[in-house]
């Protein structure tokens, strides 16, 4: 049996793009864990094609905004194109910390 001070956590990736067909998600979704106290990183890349604002990236846990810690790149691609890469840091984990995660993308000041 596991001893108590390293339980697998589980949490869910999930990526949305609302009414942007010019996005992408370039990875899928996965299952992540870590040992209860420890840290996790979860990451979304997304591809905005042609002409436009950069992406916004954005994360969510069971539908509601996380203002945590998390970065945002934005790489200007040939032809108008954008890159943009978040990643969600998680330290400290807890049980309360398990669920679905969501990042979410959108340009300009479009639905996310």
């Amino acid at each position: 049996s596991l001893s108590p001070d390293f339980i697998v956590m589980f949490i869910f990736i999930f990526g949305a793009v609302a009414a942007a067909p010019a996005l992408s998600f370039l990875e899928q979704p996965r299952n992540s864990s870590g040992a209860l106290g420890g840290a996790l990183r979860l990451r979304c890349r997304v591809r905005g094609a042609g002409p436009g604002p950069p992406p916004e990236l954005g994360w969510e846990r069971e539908g509601a905004p996380i203002d945590g810690d998390s970065d945002l790149a934005q790489v200007a691609l040939p032809e108008g194109a954008w890159l943009a890469t978040s990643q969600l840091r998680l330290s400290g984990l807890s049980l309360s910390d398990q669920g679905r995660y969501r990042c979410w993308a959108r340009r300009g000041s479009g639905p996310r």
